[in-house]
């Protein structure tokens, strides 16, 4: 079972990820108690939907579309508003 930081910023790809608050001790006991509850079946679902995850979508995917995101940045007219993480910025 992969235990996420919900703070690591890889949550919205790796839902079948226990998404935890590392600064939340119940949320973390709470985490660390879901693969006892868990049906086996479960378990090797979300393993295996990770698996994949991982597998297709690895370094050199992340990479193309990291480098193709500063591109696009890049072209933004000065003084235009961007999305900077959730927040805005000016450039």
């Amino acid at each position: 079972m992969l235990f996420l930081s919900r703070l690591a910023g890889g949550t919205t790809r790796l839902k079948e990820a226990l998404i935890v608050n590392p600064y939340n001790e119940d949320s973390m006991v709470d985490a660390l108690d879901r693969p006892l509850a868990m049906s086996l079946d479960e378990g090797k679902e979300r393993w295996e939907a990770l698996h994949r995850n991982v597998t297709l979508d690895g370094i050199a995917r992340w990479r193309d579309s990291f480098l193709a995101a500063l591109e696009h940045t890049s072209r933004q007219p000065s003084g235009s508003k961007r999305a900077c993480g959730e927040r805005w910025v000016w450039s």
